[in-house]
This record gives C-alpha cells, structure tokens and sequence, in this order.
C-alpha cells in the first residue's frame, strides 16, 4: 500500500466531521470491535481523556506539551487538523510519519477486510492514533474527545 493509497482508504470512511450523523449512528460498538481485532492497544495506555465544549484541542496540546517537558514520552491525539492530517498523531511534539501511517493504515485495513468491520473516519483515526501510541511504547497519551464523551471515565472500551 502506497500512501496516497492509504490516504485514500482513511478518507473513504464516512464522516461525521464532515456529514451530520442521522439517529443511531453514533454508538461505541464499532470502535469496541475494531479496537479488539487490533488486540486493544488502548488497554496498554495510560490515557488523559480531554473533554469539554471548547478548548480541548489547545488544553491537550497545553498538556502534551507539559508531560513531555516533565521527561514523559507523550502521544498527543486530536481533531480535526490544521493542514495534514497527520497532525491528528503526534509522539513527543511530532506528527506521525507517512512510512508510520501507511503501515498502520494497511494493518486496519486487513483487520477491516477480514473481519467485515466498517469504521468511521474517527473511528479509524482513533484506532490509528491507540496503534501508533502502544507501538511507540509512549507512557501517557492525551486523547481528545470523541463522540460527545460517549465512553465513561472509567471504561477503557
């Protein structure tokens, strides 16, 4: 899979950023599924769950920033992005790479085609961004919002 490929792949999903969900729609099942094919990755985490109406973005990175100053390797996770997507993932203040994404995107994508999986574009950000952080062995990740707050504080999915 080429990255351009992979791209594509991730930007083919549907996407409640972009599109308004109708009822039903949002629920965790999903991400609950994916994310136990892919061998919860969030379950090797120590995760900061940021939530709220407004400031999420720039609080995490505020904290990110903090963790890592204090000598934590910190994953960061956000959206939407600025410029490139790969913003969304970022170990120690830097995005992920495209040789990283690909690879990622393409083990999902497996997953995905073997097991009759459908994500959302979040969804598979969020799946990428639990993948990349468990492999870059980070000690604490910082994790935006997803879905209104959907998961309870104390549910690791």
């Amino acid at each position: 899979m080429t990255y351009e490929q992979a791209i594509a792949y991730w930007f083919g999903r549907i996407n409640y950023e972009q599109k308004l969900p109708r009822p039903g729609e949002l629920h965790l099942e999903r991400m609950r599924q994916l994310l136990h094919l892919l061998g919860e990755p969030q379950k090797n985490l120590r995760i900061v769950h940021i939530a709220g109406s407004k400031g999420k973005g720039s609080t995490a990175a505020m904290l990110a920033s903090i963790l890592r100053q204090a000598g934590y390797r910190t994953g960061l996770f956000t959206s939407p992005h600025l410029v490139r997507v790969e913003e969304r993932i970022q170990v120690d203040g830097r995005a992920i790479g495209a040789d990283e994404l690909t690879a990622l995107v393409a083990d999902i994508k497996q997953c995905v085609d073997e097991n009759n999986v459908v994500p959302t574009f979040f969804e598979m950000s969020t799946a990428l961004g639990f993948l990349h952080f468990a492999r870059r062995r980070v000690d604490v990740a910082v994790v935006e919002v997803g879905m209104g707050g959907a998961i309870r504080c104390d549910e690791r999915m």
